[in-house]
């Protein structure tokens, strides 16, 4: 999963919990009301739509422009504290096996949340936010004591509207931080927040990917590095001539040099995967434009139920070849495919794009597919 720190990550995931039935009977005016995770994800949900009544969802990126921030209400500012606190009880509560896969586990994922909200509620002048995470700076708790601090941090970050100087000076507490704190889940997670801030300077990528690489230890730490060497991994194929191949789901031998001349999409991808789900519209349509003028689609289906996945290529009318592994998928749980591994995928959905001369040119096509694919499809062989 691409992945990697956008605050709206507490509503996807909520996807995998199941919903309180509508015929469920409310309890008599008698009845203690007893707070369970149920209940707590419906109160998010219902936040979550009554912030955006007031206009979108805001967003950590987002709000580190001035005029964004103007534009958020005071009811808005004041929903993302309710949301922390709600993302704070939810990992107090023991939920039991979750299909949320952050490294550290989902209690250490909803804390991060609560920090996020709580940092973004501060950068937009809340008292309460500001005094929640300068007392969880002082805790004994060093744990707490650091989740309060990266809180700070964050909201500071915001406030920087991009000063490199500011943003530099921010790094510099976060890594006196790390220092000291070297085995903190907290500050690891949290720290993903900044990283994933688009177009961040190299300078700045480059200090944070080594505090996770030379500094931060523990089991967040260790996931940011396997995404950093599968982000190295994928940047140095780049611009070179790439080769996938291996069996396809009706047990055929495949590759990609069997389409010379093709621009391809490659989409790592799998059933049980929503957002995966979500992006075929997407990718059918761009199909269906470009395919008369040499675009074709490999999918690379990380699925462990070939029956399964051969009713939902059906039932969805997907036209292209897929790639998968009788022999390493079937029956594993999430079906990740060998090439996955072999790119080091961190994550689902992810499409790479291929260009007529069998050069890699995007590892992260999702985004920009739409784009890219007529502008490679118009490219010539020199």
């Amino acid at each position: 999963m691409s992945h990697l720190a956008n605050i709206l990550l507490t509503a996807s995931c909520l996807a995998f919990h199941p919903i309180i039935a509508a015929d469920t009977p409310s309890p008599g005016p008698a009845q203690a009301v007893e707070r369970t995770e149920r209940t707590v994800i419906l109160e998010i949900r219902a936040i979550f739509a009554d912030i955006q009544k007031f206009g979108p969802m805001p967003k950590f990126n987002f709000l580190q422009k001035p005029e964004i921030r103007a534009k958020i209400t005071p009811q808005q500012r004041e929903d993302l504290v309710k949301l922390a606190a709600l993302n704070d009880e939810l990992s107090r509560m023991d939920t039991g096996p979750s299909m949320m896969t952050t490294p550290g586990g989902p209690k250490v994922q909803q804390q991060s949340q609560r920090i996020t909200f709580l940092a973004m509620a501060a950068s937009l002048d809340s008292n309460d936010a500001k005094s929640q995470l300068t007392t969880l700076a002082a805790s004994k708790d060093k744990e707490l004591a650091v989740e309060g601090n990266m809180g700070l941090q964050l909201a500071a970050w915001i406030g920087a509207d991009g000063d490199a100087a500011k943003q530099t000076r921010i790094l510099d507490a976060i890594q006196s931080l790390a220092r000291d704190n070297p085995t903190s889940n907290a500050l690891g997670i949290n720290l993903r927040t900044i990283r994933s801030v688009p177009d961040l300077p190299n300078d700045l990528l480059r200090r944070i990917d080594d505090l996770y690489l030379k500094t931060l230890q523990g089991p967040v730490a260790e996931g940011m590095q396997a995404s950093i060497d599968a982000g190295a991994t994928q940047k140095n194929a780049l611009g070179k001539p790439v080769t996938l191949a291996g069996k396809t789901l009706d047990g055929k031998d495949f590759s990609t040099k069997n389409l010379a001349g093709k621009v391809i999409l490659v989409d790592f991808w799998a059933t049980w995967c929503g957002p995966c789900v979500a992006e075929l519209p997407r990718i059918k349509a761009v199909y269906d434009k470009y395919h008369d003028q040499g675009l074709e689609v490999i999918g690379v289906a990380c699925d462990g139920d070939a029956l399964a996945l051969t009713k939902f290529i059906q039932e969805k009318n997907l036209p292209w070849p897929q790639f998968w592994d009788k022999e390493k998928q079937t029956g594993v749980v999430d079906g990740m495919h060998p090439l996955a591994a072999q790119w080091k995928l961190n994550g689902i959905p992810q499409m790479f794009l291929i260009d007529r001369t069998g050069v890699l040119r995007s590892v992260d096509g999702r985004k920009v597919f739409e784009k890219l694919v007529p502008e490679l499809l118009e490219e010539r062989p020199k």
